[in-house]
């Protein structure tokens, strides 16, 4: 059993007793690299969105 909460520490998981039941907390690195692709995934989207409304601007210009 030792050997199984070694290898989830190791596998940036820390351990903690709740009730007897083990729960998993991320540690600080991969919750840090979690919220690095969120907001990535927002600003990226964001850009993307800008591009297709301008790119919809010039299509409807171009029907009239």
């Amino acid at each position: 059993m030792r050997e199984h909460y070694e290898k989830m520490l190791k596998a940036d998981l820390c351990i903690f007793k709740y009730s007897n039941v083990d729960v998993p907390i991320f540690k600080g690195k991969i919750f840090k690299g979690i919220l690095e692709s969120i907001t990535f995934t927002i600003v990226f989207g964001g850009v993307l969105g800008i591009i297709n409304l301008f790119l919809g601007m010039s299509q409807h210009k171009l029907s009239l």
